[in-house]
């Protein structure tokens, strides 16, 4: 299979199928890094957070 371009094109030679897949799997994988990058940003920088938001609340 050739896959062209970066992330978030379609790849040009996949069916509709294939596509809807690999757009899910791609989404997928984008979520549970953003939920990581969250809790790992809210367990290490809680604190720091919290005085931001309270700040920007202002």
């Amino acid at each position: 299979m050739n896959r062209k371009g970066v992330a978030g094109d379609v790849w040009l030679d996949t069916t509709k199928g294939e596509e809807r897949v690999h757009r899910r799997h791609r989404l997928h994988h984008l979520q549970i890094s953003l939920i990581e990058f969250i809790y790992l940003s809210k367990k290490i920088q809680l604190t720091k957070t919290s005085i931001y938001v309270e700040k920007m609340h202002i």
